[in-house]
């Protein structure tokens, strides 16, 4: 909903999330995810996907420039 509301496609967005499930809404969106875990990190299934987990929102800025274009 927010990609389209910027007038955007969402394979062009990238989510912050802390929790599992906006992880799921990211990706299922087609959205590029960044997941900064605040007590649970992500279980199996999404870290066989490739999911960039950081440990801090202060990491974030050094890795956007290495998401795919």
């Amino acid at each position: 909903e927010a990609a389209r509301r910027l007038g955007v496609s969402s394979a062009d967005c990238v989510a912050l999330e802390d929790s599992v499930p906006g992880v799921r809404a990211a990706l299922a969106a087609r959205m590029a995810a960044i997941m900064v875990p605040d007590m649970h990190g992500p279980p199996d299934d999404l870290l066989a996907l490739d999911l960039l987990v950081l440990p801090s929102l202060h990491d974030v800025l050094e890795h956007l420039t290495t998401l795919p274009a």
